[in-house]
């Protein structure tokens, strides 16, 4: 209970304005030595000028994820995109997902790695809308988990909901951290990322039914999975990792 109370007022207490996220190129260079590009994926890299800019100039020496890690989680869910099949789109030539990806560093939470459009066709993409709803789902997974506690979008949307009396334990936390963009997401496909035992980052995944998402979200985080004792129930009963079948 002690800890549902302390996340609600930590989505609250950490909100503050600033100006709208932009894809800034190649401004993350500490990511500069990986790969140019994916093909057929559009990948960018997302800066703001303020957004946890108090988290970014404090002295931490934050675990995160290297380049080569971005490189391997990029392999990932380009792999998972491939081997789940799309309700959404099932009646079209392309029967696979579509999806907008977000893959966030802890360090760096302002400078994410954006998958667009993986899986599409070059006369396709995947749901516009759901760039923001990615990030805002990596966002959340990284923003209410730590070391020592697991919490992905699915389970903050499931504390949002669950009664605690007359009111959620989390009731309102979807309307926090507006700066964000998408800010908090209170569905499944944002889970956190975790290296030797310690949260190095997240990913955020959006653009089919949200078990579809959530198949791709564990995919991309293969070899970067949550310990198994903090794990439980952070993805849907019935999704299962697409790259362990």
């Amino acid at each position: 209970m002690a800890l549902w109370v302390f996340l609600a007022f930590l989505g609250i207490a950490v909100g503050e304005h600033c100006e709208r996220c932009a894809d800034g190129g190649d401004q993350a260079a500490f990511l500069q030595s990986g790969k140019e590009s994916w093909p057929g994926v559009r990948r960018s890299y997302g800066y703001s000028s303020k957004t946890e800019k108090m988290f970014e100039d404090e002295p931490f020496d934050l675990p995160t994820l290297s380049p080569q890690d971005i490189e391997t989680i990029t392999a990932n869910c380009i792999t998972g995109v491939g081997l789940v099949a799309s309700p959404l789109r099932a009646a079209a030539a392309n029967t696979t997902v579509v999806m907008q990806i977000v893959i966030m560093p802890r360090a760096t939470p302002s400078q994410p790695v954006n998958l667009w459009d993986v899986g599409a066709k070059p006369d396709d993409s995947a749901l516009l809308g759901s760039r923001d709803i990615a990030r805002g789902k990596a966002f959340t997974a990284l923003g209410f988990s730590s070391n020592e506690n697991v919490l992905s979008s699915r389970q903050i949307g499931g504390a949002a909901l669950v009664a605690n009396g007359n009111t959620p334990a989390l009731g309102g936390i979807q309307n926090t951290n507006r700066q964000e963009g998408a800010g908090v997401v209170t569905f499944g496909g944002g889970i956190p990322l975790f290296k030797e035992g310690k949260l190095v980052g997240a990913v955020g995944v959006s653009g089919d039914g949200v078990e579809q998402d959530e198949a791709v979200a564990l995919a991309c985080a293969t070899d970067f999975e949550p310990p198994p004792a903090l794990s439980a129930g952070m993805v849907g009963e019935n999704v299962t990792n697409p790259l362990s079948s």
